[in-house]
C-alpha cells in the first residue's frame, strides 16, 4: 500500500505526517477549518519530501490501511489520505496535484495489494484519492 503522488511546485524543505482520515466513507474538506477538525488514524508514516518536482511513491502505508480496514467496512466507498506538518520552516511549501486536475493525468493514486477469496493476491489503484492543498499542511 503506497500513494503515488505529483508534485509540481517546490519551496524550502517540508516533512509530513502521513494519516487516514479516521472516518467511514468521509467527505472532502472543504475549508482548512474543516481539514485541521479531521479525526486522524493512530498509526501514520513520516514522508520528508525531496527538493524535486515530479512523481514520487510514498514509504509503506499498510498500518494506516489496515487501521481503517479494521474500522470500517470499506466497499466502493471513499478512503482519505491525510498530510500533517512534521517539523517544516513555515516558508515552507510544496504544490500536489489534485485527483481532478487535468484528466486525472497527475493525481494521486493509491496502490493496493491484497489477498482476496480464495488466497489469490490482487492489485489495486485509486485514481480518485482526493487532495486538498495549503501553502503549509498545519
Amino acid at each position: 500500500q503506497t500513494l503515488i503522488y505529483y508534485i509540481s511546485g517546490v519551496s524550502g524543505d517540508f516533512n509530513a505526517l502521513i494519516y487516514g482520515n479516521d472516518a467511514d466513507n468521509p467527505a472532502a474538506p472543504t475549508s482548512a477549518a474543516t481539514f485541521d477538525a479531521l479525526a486522524l488514524t493512530t498509526a501514520s508514516i513520516a514522508l520528508n519530501f525531496p527538493g524535486a518536482t515530479g512523481w514520487f511513491t510514498s514509504p509503506e502505508m499498510k498500518t494506516i490501511i489496515q487501521e481503517l480496514v479494521d474500522s470500517y467496512t470499506i466497499d466502493n466507498e471513499a478512503l482519505q489520505v491525510v498530510w500533517r506538518n512534521n517539523g517544516s520552516s513555515n516558508s515552507a511549501s510544496y504544490y500536489f496535484r489534485a485527483y481532478d486536475y487535468s484528466g486525472n493525468v497527475s493525481g494521486p493514486k493509491l496502490h493496493i495489494e491484497y489477498t482476496a477469496a480464495g488466497g489469490a493476491v490482487a492489485q489495486g489503484l485509486g485514481p480518485h484519492l482526493a487532495s486538498y492543498r495549503r501553502r503549509r499542511a498545519a
